[in-house]
């Protein structure tokens, strides 16, 4: 590995998410000491998966067809779309129908495409 001067204050961040990992160096932080960042508003909730459709779904359907349901519940609010897009929408589950397939309180108004994105 090409070196490129001495590093031995330099501080290094870790971030890990369930995906990836990014390290972040910081230059000169011999005088600071180390910290763990903690945020109260992280919940276990908060930090499950999306999910994506597996076929196309028209507008008045109200059964999606997903990759998995694991960790969604009856009365999960969900957005069906790709985030703060024209045509992402609101939805409530209804039931967990299987492994597959979730069930909404209200049918969509919008047609979706296989592979969008279902947030939690």
């Amino acid at each position: 590995m090409e070196s490129h001067g001495d590093f031995s204050s330099w501080g290094v961040l870790l971030f890990t998410f369930p995906s990836r990992s990014f390290i972040f160096r910081a230059k000169d932080t011999s005088e600071l000491m180390p910290t763990t960042l903690r945020t109260a508003s992280f919940k276990n909730i908060n930090l499950r998966e999306r999910t994506e459709l597996i076929a196309d779904v028209p507008a008045g359907v109200n059964l999606l067809p997903v990759v998995s349901t694991e960790g969604y519940v009856s009365g999960d609010v969900i957005y069906v779309g790709t985030l703060s897009r024209e045509g992402c929408e609101r939805a409530a589950v209804d039931s967990i129908v299987s492994v597959t397939s979730l069930s909404l309180a209200m049918p969509l108004e919008r047609p979706h495409s296989a592979f969008e994105s279902v947030w939690p």
